[in-house]
Formats: C-alpha cells, sequence, structure tokens
C-alpha cells in the first residue's frame, strides 16, 4: 500500500491530469537482494525494494520511468521502464552528474540511501542538498565508526587497552566519557549499551559533517574542503 500511496500524493502534484501518462519519471533504488514485499518494506534494504515497487506502480498508470538501481537480484519491474544500473560509487558520481543539470534550481536535491562520508561529500560537490541512510547506525552496530581521521574497526584487538576517546576532535556525550577500550568491551561482550554509544557517536560525527560542509559551502570554501576531507575520511585506521 505504501507505493500506492506515494502515487496519488504524485498525481496531485500533476494538478492538471490524474494519471501520469506520458511524464517522464526518475526513480532511485538502492541496493537490494531480497524478493519485493507487497505489504510490508523492512531491513536494511527497504529503498531498493520500494524504489522497484514504485517503478511498477508509475509504470502502469502510463509514466516513462527511469530506474536508476544500485545491485539488486530483482528482475525490472513490467512496464515502460528502462533500467541504468550502478555498481560502484564511480558509476553513481557519473550519473548524478548526468541528471544535476536537469534537475529544478529552485527545489532541494534529494540522494536516497547515501552514504558514506566519502559518498556525501562527492554529492554535494555534484550539486545534491541533502541525504538518508542507515549507514552511520548499521555500521555503528558492527563497530565500524567514523572518525576526523578515518574508519576504525573498534572490535579491533588494538583498541583493547585504547583509553583514549573514540575521536579526540569529537564532542559528542560518547567521546567526552568514555574511551576506546570501553566501547569495545561492551560490543564485543554484545551489551545493547555498546552498540547505543557506537550509534550515538557515528549520528554526531554525521551530523557534524553535514554542519561542517553548510559551513564551508557558506563561506565559498566548498572545493578546498572536499579535497583535503575525501582524502582524510574514507582512509581505514
Amino acid at each position: 500500500e505504501e507505493p500506492e500511496r506515494i502515487i496519488e500524493t504524485l498525481e496531485r502534484f500533476f494538478a492538471r491530469r490524474q494519471d501520469l501518462k506520458g511524464r517522464h519519471i526518475v526513480i532511485t533504488a538502492g541496493p537490494t537482494y531480497e524478493k519485493i514485499d507487497p505489504v510490508r518494506f523492512i531491513g536494511n534494504y527497504s529503498s531498493g525494494k520500494m524504489g522497484y515497487a514504485l517503478a511498477e506502480a508509475c509504470a502502469r498508470r502510463g509514466a516513462h520511468v527511469t530506474l536508476v538501481s544500485g545491485p539488486v537480484q530483482l528482475a525490472t519491474p513490467p512496464g515502460d521502464i528502462r533500467r541504468v544500473d550502478v555498481e560502484s560509487a564511480e558509476e553513481m558520481y557519473r550519473v548524478i552528474e548526468a541528471v544535476e543539470p536537469f534537475m529544478p534550481k529552485d527545489k532541494p536535491r534529494y540522494l536516497m540511501g547515501v552514504g558514506t562520508p566519502v559518498n556525501i561529500l562527492e554529492a554535494v560537490y555534484r550539486g545534491i542538498d541533502f541525504f538518508d541512510c542507515v549507514m552511520p547506525s548499521r555500521n555503528a552496530r558492527h563497530g565500524h565508526l567514523f572518525t576526523s581521521k578515518g574508519i576504525i574497526n573498534i572490535k579491533n584487538e588494538k583498541y583493547a587497552r585504547d583509553f583514549s576517546p573514540i575521536d579526540e576532535n569529537c564532542g559528542c556525550p560518547v567521546c567526552r566519557t568514555y574511551s576506546k577500550a570501553y566501547v569495545r568491551h561492551l560490543i564485543k561482550a554484545d551489551e545493547m549499551l555498546g552498540m547505543r554509544l557506537a550509534v550515538m557517536h557515528n549520528l554526531f560525527f554525521y551530523n557534524d559533517l553535514m554542519r561542517k560542509i553548510r559551513q564551508a559551502l557558506s563561506e565559498g570554501r566548498y572545493e578546498e574542503f572536499y579535497r583535503e576531507q575525501r582524502e582524510i575520511l574514507g582512509k581505514r585506521i
């Protein structure tokens, strides 16, 4: 039912017509390795299932659909649908560059299901404004933490007696209060608090990254910020 409600919203947007016949619509779908559930869209790959269902619903109403899809094990839905597979970050950047000139200049540009800090830097550089992604919380629950110096796996043995904060340059409550060793102990012991602290840190990091991006844009120095940070934030340490 959820895709049907979205279709109704689209139809109201096209106020003069009650169907989508002849309209050209671009839909993005994240990666998924599950079949479409017609009742609920659940799990870490919900954007993929939602995108495919939405593309099929639009095509049924006569739209010409371009479906930009991440890695999937799903068949292309029936109807007037052209699927563009994006198997890598480089291909995603290429697609953004191809699509961005045709996007409305007076509306925000949204990129679904993205991504790593470097993905965000690259997408902003190409004109994207906002994002959503499970990555900071999902990765945190597995001990993958983002820092100002790169990415760490807090489960690694080298952090067992590391009593420094996750990120010395981070002002989140976790970094102000707890050490790597303590967070590692909690996660290794399967204590829920460990996952909660890791998620808190990653979400704070992402919000702070977006704050820094906005500041760099407003000060006219985003290109300098982008070129400096993309070499750091994607590094595993």
